[in-house]
């Protein structure tokens, strides 16, 4: 009688599964990431031990987008935030207005601009050849403050006389004076558009 004694078949697995799934080998079940080797018995034609090396990695994309500015009277566009979303280069990126207000500019891109008040949501996925469709999706409100500025006028001088023949009026607001727009008024149709204002009369 002549005995022959065959190795254990030995093979390999790489997969990728979404946060939360599990993968079954043999009557063994995985669902967290990292390298196992499992034997199953007698499953080869001969009769012989399999074992089968699993190296399984899990990804859980989580959407997060960051609090932004309102929008205001001198702010007419905002930013959309979410790179701290991307884990990996893996990952893509959708924006979509739930508010019926233009979707953010650029729609698949971690960070983008918008004009209009409203609810916005981020969706990050695993689209990418290899990874399953894993996706979670967060939202966003954008506000908007129409409070105006305050503006604070104040005179070099209260009267005009043979000493002080000019006085400066200085409008001095609440906000960056060149992200507004300044309008003095006057009799006989006087306008000017300066922040300071010299008179004489």
């Amino acid at each position: 009688v002549q005995l022959t004694i065959l190795d254990t078949l030995l093979s390999t697995l790489d997969t990728t599964i979404c946060s939360g799934q599990n993968i079954q080998i043999g009557n063994q079940l995985f669902d967290q990431q990292g390298t196992y080797r499992v034997t199953l018995q007698n499953a080869s034609q001969t009769g012989c031990d399999s074992t089968i090396v699993v190296s399984l990695t899990v990804v859980d994309p989580i959407a997060i987008v960051s609090t932004p500015d309102p929008l205001t009277c001198v702010r007419d566009t905002v930013l959309l935030n979410g790179i701290a979303s991307q884990t990996d280069s893996f990952i893509a990126f959708s924006w979509k207005s739930l508010s019926g207000t233009p979707d953010p500019i650029p729609t698949y891109a971690p960070v983008a601009s918008v004009s209009e008040a409203g609810l916005y949501q981020l969706t990050v996925s695993y689209p990418n050849s290899g990874f399953p469709q894993c996706a979670d999706s967060t939202q966003v409100l954008v506000s908007i403050d129409t409070t105006p500025p305050h503006l604070l006028v104040t005179i070099s001088d209260s009267v005009i006389s043979c000493l002080v023949t000019e006085i400066t009026l200085d409008a001095s607001p609440s906000l960056p004076a060149d992200s507004l727009n300044f309008l003095w008024k006057g009799l006989n149709g006087f306008q000017y558009t300066e922040p300071s204002l010299l008179v004489s009369e």
